[in-house]
């Protein structure tokens, strides 16, 4: 097989497989997620082409209008999950993750007003210490470092 034949063949099946996968994922998402994923993970036979070297889709277009044109109809209207109410895969783990968002943001409302009813109390704490040590006329000693004597 010659040179040309590998990679045109290594093309057209890895096209092939990138392609219906890429569709695959396409159906799940509406408009605007479909616009987003095409963004991220881009087109599939931009991917190919770019492996083969090519500097535009032109070359693979010629060589294979039939591929070209499916692409172009499948591109144009992907098809769509079951009825419009229910809600895709992606829209349930948007869901999820905004919940989780929400959750976490008031978790961390709580861990920062516990942080500062803390710190609150340890000066309050503190300044009744020396209001006590002041009204008792007791002076306060602080400990001292022992000295032990070296061993040998």
């Amino acid at each position: 097989m010659a040179s040309a034949d590998t990679r045109h063949s290594f093309a057209v099946v890895t096209l092939e497989q990138l392609h219906r996968a890429h569709i695959a994922q396409l159906a799940e998402l509406n408009p605007r997620q479909r616009g987003h994923y095409t963004r991220i993970f881009g087109d599939p036979l931009d991917w190919v082409r770019r492996r083969l070297g090519h500097r535009s889709n032109t070359t693979f277009r010629r060589h294979f209008p039939d591929i070209a044109q499916e692409i172009a109809a499948l591109r144009s209207a992907p098809p769509t999950p079951g009825s419009p109410s229910e809600p895709t895969r992606y829209d349930r783990l948007v869901a999820r993750n905004a919940k989780l968002k929400r959750h976490n943001r008031e978790l961390t409302e709580t861990l920062t007003l516990a942080a500062c009813h803390i710190q609150r109390i340890t000066l309050e704490n503190q300044k009744l210490r020396e209001e006590l040590e002041a009204a008792t006329g007791v002076t306060r000693l602080t400990p001292t470092p022992s000295r032990r004597p070296a061993t040998s």
